[in-house]
């Protein structure tokens, strides 16, 4: 069995849990992103930190299975063609803190990423709000299972026309994830639109601002959703929880409001 790729020292002195332990054990490469280095260029290999990528994009076309993106603290990047992901089992992690962390912005007119491979991770990233109408950040297909998204922050628009985050792959796990309108009116913040099984939405916060939305924020709209798992989903300011679908199977623990602005949780029978 080949040895791992072992980084005895933390990414990055400030990031997620996941980036600061005291050491890291890797399969695959690493590959280092970081629009700020003026070293920075798609033509780098990626794989020494002083000599990084421009963009994910680039990181990502570059990729196997395995490999890991490392996203340097204040990377910003705007994606303006639709992405669909085809490499299997990729990591993204950004490193950095609040506003420092690692920016994504839309500038797609309809899916940013759709994963359609089992595998893909993405950690502590930053999706600003869309400049383009955007029809989703990252739009899983059937194909993604096994979809992780967690510390994440994102953004909802007037550009935001359908959700910030749309699944339709099975297995999907969403934690410590935060989702805001931003202006008027976004329509979603996260819609599943088939029938998965066995998905997770863990401490998630979904927050309509002073905007609202034009649809639920939390929609399940199409195919029953089955063995789904909701812990600590949290709800603010006109941020409407609503299961169209009958069949579902479900199990919650902490799906509420926190304010009194209307926010309502309805599950179809």
């Amino acid at each position: 069995m080949a040895s791992p790729n072992v980084y005895p020292n933390p990414l990055s002195l400030t990031g997620p849990a996941i980036g600061s332990l005291s050491g890291q054990y890797f399969s695959g490469n690493v590959i280092w992103v970081d629009s700020t280095s003026t070293a920075a260029s798609d033509a780098n290999a990626g794989t020494e930190p002083e000599l990084p990528k421009a963009t994910w994009t680039s990181a990502y076309t570059a990729a196997t299975a395995g490999d890991l993106i490392v996203c340097q603290p204040n990377h910003a990047e705007t994606i303006a063609a639709a992405n669909t992901l085809n490499t299997a089992n990729v990591m993204t992690l950004g490193l950095g803190t609040g506003g420092s962390r690692a920016k994504f912005t839309s500038a797609v007119a309809g899916a940013m990423w759709t994963p359609n491979v089992a595998g893909l991770q993405f950690f502590n990233c930053y999706f600003p709000a869309s400049t383009a109408a955007t029809t989703a950040r990252i739009s899983v297909a059937a194909g993604g299972t096994d979809f992780r998204l967690q510390g994440c922050y994102f953004e909802a628009g007037t550009n935001d026309t359908t959700s910030c985050l749309t699944i339709a792959g099975a297995r999907a796990y969403v934690r410590d994830c935060d989702f805001a309108a931003t202006a008027s009116r976004p329509a979603r913040a996260i819609l599943m639109n088939a029938a998965v099984a066995s998905c997770c939405f863990e401490d998630v916060s979904i927050d309509g601002s002073s905007y609202g939305w034009t649809s639920a924020a939390f929609g399940i709209t199409t195919g029953a959703a089955t063995l789904l798992t909701l812990q600590d989903v949290r709800l603010l300011n006109r941020s409407d929880f609503v299961v169209t679908v009958t069949g579902c199977s479900y199990r919650g623990f902490g799906v509420r409001s926190m304010d009194q602005t209307g926010s309502r949780i309805v599950i179809a029978a």
